[in-house]
């Protein structure tokens, strides 16, 4: 087994970190961080390094090992997770500075509206683990979306995967693409980024029923069954 190590920065200085570690058609990064700009550097506020090679490659990625905290380690992720979508590995500490992120929350939108639900699996999973802020998303909404806030005013901050046709998928995508955050949380039963382009780090949550009283679904489709057999 050969070892290829590339190093896309980090060589220059003690900051913008970023190494590339390929056997096996596999692909390894360790470390993604920014760079911070030099008193030559006029309105530079950040230095990202040049993910280009990864995005290229990125069907060999196997994940992204964070070695420490510090922004030189970690502050070029929301930048890099916009282009590949991958698991990241790290020690606890280092978890809780990336989980410390401004979030928008996508959840359902039949359950949201019809349903009448003010949550879900989404909004769950980022009050769990830490979620800075929730974005509100109602400012930034357009089109059919700002609507549906209008009329289901209980949603909240909560932005509903509403997509009934082509004009209204491009609606949601343009409101996720004006709203500022840090990580997209998708709490739709399916997975938003197969049908739009989502410009933004994103997780998506799953989740399991637990019938935890009687009857059961199971039995309450059972009787409405056997009713209907009686009235025909």
């Amino acid at each position: 087994m050969s070892l290829k190590f590339i190093a896309l920065s980090g060589t220059v200085s003690v900051t913008e970190n970023l190494y590339v570690y390929e056997a096996d058609g596999k692909m390894m990064i360790i470390d993604c961080g920014v760079g911070f700009p030099d008193l030559e550097m006029h309105g530079v506020d950040l230095v990202i390094p040049d993910f280009s090679y990864i995005v290229k490659n990125k069907e060999k990625l196997a994940g992204i090992v964070i070695s420490q905290g510090h922004e030189d380690h970690i502050g070029a992720l929301p930048f890099l997770l916009r282009e590949v979508n991958t698991q990241i590995w790290a020690a606890p500490l280092v978890t809780e500075f990336i989980k410390d992120k401004c979030v928008l929350v996508i959840e359902d939108g039949p359950t949201l509206t019809h349903g009448g639900m003010s949550y879900g699996a989404g909004i769950l999973a980022a009050e769990k683990y830490g979620a800075r802020e929730i974005i509100d998303p109602r400012p930034y909404a357009i089109g059919t979306i700002d609507e549906t806030f209008k009329k289901y005013t209980h949603i909240g901050k909560l932005l509903p995967a509403m997509g009934y046709g082509h004009l209204q998928m491009e609606e949601l995508r343009e409101t996720i693409h004006r709203i500022p955050c840090d990580l997209v949380i998708i709490g739709t039963p399916i997975d938003l980024r197969k049908v739009i382009r989502i410009d933004k780090p994103t997780d998506r949550v799953r989740y399991d029923l637990q019938e935890i009283s009687t009857p059961t679904l199971e039995k309450l489709i059972e009787m409405k069954l056997r009713r209907s057999e009686l009235v025909l």
